[in-house]
Parts: C-alpha cells; sequence; structure tokens
C-alpha cells in the first residue's frame, strides 16, 4: 500500500516501475532504423493499461534509442489522469528538436552532460534541463536528482539498455 512512500523515504530515490514487452523467446526489439516501424507486441488493452499506469507516476523516462526508434509522446491519452513529467537521457544531444518528447503536451525534463548543458537549453528551450555526470554512478545521480524534485514514482519505457542497466543496477 505504501512502497512509493517506503521507497522514497528510506532509499531517498524514486520507486521505479520497469514495463516492457517481451516474447516467450526473449525478444524485445530488433536492430532497426528510426524508420521502421516497431513491431507490436501487445494488444489495444496492454496500451490501454500502460496509459493508466502513465496517469499514476509522477514521472516517465526513457533513453536516446527509445526516443530515435519510437518517437513516444509519452502522455496519458487512453486513461483518466494527469500527464507525468517526461525524462529524457540525452548525453550526446543527438535527439531531434522535432521528437514527440518535446512538444508542450506534457512538461519534459533532459539529462545531459556539464559540457552540454547551454546548448541542450537552446536546443530545447520549452524542456528542464540537468547536468549529470555520465561515469559508473550516473544512475545513482539521477535518481538523487529525482528525489530532490520530488519524484515518488518513476515509470520506465525505456529500451533494453535503459532496462539492462536499471536491473543491474538493482
Amino acid at each position: 500500500l505504501n512502497k512509493d512512500f517506503i521507497v522514497y523515504h528510506t532509499l531517498m530515490r524514486p520507486y521505479t516501475i520497469l514495463k516492457w514487452a517481451e516474447t516467450a523467446d526473449g525478444f524485445i526489439d530488433n536492430d532497426r532504423s528510426a524508420a521502421e516501424p516497431a513491431p507490436w507486441m501487445t494488444g489495444e488493452k496492454c496500451r490501454e493499461s500502460v496509459h493508466s499506469w502513465r496517469a499514476q507516476c509522477d514521472a516517465i523516462m526513457v533513453g536516446t534509442n527509445t526516443i530515435e526508434r519510437d518517437n513516444p509522446r509519452l502522455t496519458v491519452r487512453n486513461a483518466e489522469g494527469q500527464n507525468p513529467l517526461r525524462v529524457v537521457i540525452d548525453r550526446t544531444l543527438r535527439l531531434s528538436p522535432n521528437a514527440n518528447v518535446f512538444d508542450s503536451e506534457a512538461n519534459t525534463l533532459i539529462f545531459t552532460t556539464k559540457e552540454n548543458l547551454t546548448k541542450c537549453a537552446e536546443l530545447h528551450p520549452e524542456c528542464e534541463v540537468e547536468a549529470i555526470d555520465f561515469g559508473e554512478n550516473m544512475l545513482d545521480e539521477l535518481m538523487k536528482k529525482l528525489y530532490e524534485r520530488k519524484i515518488t514514482t518513476l515509470f520506465v519505457e525505456g529500451g533494453t539498455t535503459l532496462i539492462n542497466n536499471l536491473l543491474a543496477h538493482n
């Protein structure tokens, strides 16, 4: 009942929910270009559930590859509720300013390097931008910054790289 509260106050990070679709043989996504459509592995009912879960979280996070390949909006459309804060990881500023996550439908926070902070703010003036060290403790630093923003629940819809990094980091 109080898992978000307990994790937030005892571990000083958001309660984190990882979401991904996977086939029985472990297939998550193929190595494809952004021009190729993503293969749907779930049905309409599952996609409705995802929107409901998004509405229950403070923030939703994805990595660069997910945005480049799928161009998600990361908003609540098929359920009642508020849009979560969209959290984007873009270390090298390779994302197009035209990506859906940079529209005005919801607030977006971009994590990038200290060196790219000013350029990122110029590229995405409608977004909040934070610098983190992308070294060994990147996830710890990212979670600390979200904690400081009072993000109690984080929904992660990242791809294989982000999901695997979070799982390896426990």
